[in-house]
């Protein structure tokens, strides 16, 4: 069993999806960790190819959706940690080795990233997002159900395949 699965929903992302794979890359080596990287891709141009001349394994969902794209590639994962974020550079997978960290400081089941945190790249987040919409949500996550999140909406996250198979 491999150490660390990377999921990547994606849908023409061949802009940015070289930059993601070598920054997951990076992120394993830099803590040792044995890691593969799943693209789950609905594309019509040339991420796959890309993708799978970096290394990375390419799934082709059989049903259309996000979710779904995630759940059919979670399938394919041999990883005991599973890592999902999207192929459009907006999070930085270096940060993954922080994650981890997390969940082990905590003897926690997931971590999740947070774009508020540091640096967001201009017109990834819309300013209603992310002035008003994703803090309020976060602090009413926070305060009404403990959640202890930064970010509610972050689409980086890792959690364990035995809680995520639960």
């Amino acid at each position: 069993m491999t150490d660390i699965s990377l999921v990547i929903p994606t849908m023409n992302e061949e802009e940015g999806i070289a930059e993601c794979i070598d920054a997951a890359k990076d992120a394993f080596n830099e803590v040792g960790l044995d890691g593969e990287i799943i693209l789950s891709d609905s594309s019509t141009d040339d991420t796959a190819k890309i993708a799978k001349r970096k290394g990375a394994k390419v799934v082709k969902p059989d049903k259309p959706g996000y979710g779904y794209a995630y759940r059919y590639a979670f399938e394919k994962a041999s990883g005991n940690l599973i890592a999902m974020g999207d192929g459009d550079t907006t999070y930085d997978f270096r940060e993954l080795p922080s994650l981890i960290e997390k969940m082990r400081e905590k003897n926690a089941d997931m971590a999740m990233g947070s774009r508020l945190d540091g640096e967001i790249k201009p017109g990834s987040m819309p300013k209603l997002h992310k002035y008003i919409g994703n803090p309020l949500l976060t602090k009413f996550l926070n305060k009404f159900y403990g959640a202890g999140v930064r970010d509610a909406h972050s689409g980086m996250r890792v959690i364990k395949k035995s809680a995520l198979e639960k």
